[in-house]
């Protein structure tokens, strides 16, 4: 979201989602929907006939004012509505850039928690096949 009430502004707001998004696609584990894919898909329409989920949301707000830029980002849980990560940045244009990548790699580094805690919960919830399977299981976690 543009919150500086300069529509002029509103290009810097659409860059900065466009960059953290491709970052954060560089990594293999995180699947990014863009917000126009996110919406159409929402609706029905993700072109598959199903209905798209996404697990997380990220949202932000950028404002300027004269050189500083600040940037708030927040990363959510689209199932509980809990705030997953959070963070504010005062930055000049010179430096948008690499705290665009600074904060793709904060928001993987919080995913990938998430995403192990959920393949662990399934592994959890998953039938025995053997005692011995178990008892490797159970030995893995000492």
């Amino acid at each position: 979201e543009n919150l500086s009430g300069d529509r002029t502004q509103d290009v810097l707001a659409l860059g900065f989602v466009e960059d953290i998004a491709s970052a954060l696609s560089r990594f293999g584990a995180i699947e990014v929907m863009y917000p126009q894919a996110f919406a159409a898909a929402s609706l029905g329409r993700s072109g598959s006939g199903r209905t798209a989920v996404a697990s997380n949301l990220m949202r932000g707000s950028v404002r300027r004012a004269g050189d500083v830029i600040r940037l708030a980002v927040q990363l959510l849980d689209t199932h509980t509505g809990r705030q997953v990560w959070a963070d504010r940045y005062d930055v000049t244009a010179g430096t948008l850039f690499a705290v665009q990548d600074q904060i793709a790699e904060q928001i993987a580094s919080a995913l990938k928690i998430g995403v192990d805690r959920s393949r662990l919960r399934a592994a959890q919830r998953a039938p025995l096949s053997s005692l011995e399977t178990y008892d490797c299981w159970l030995r893995g976690f000492e």
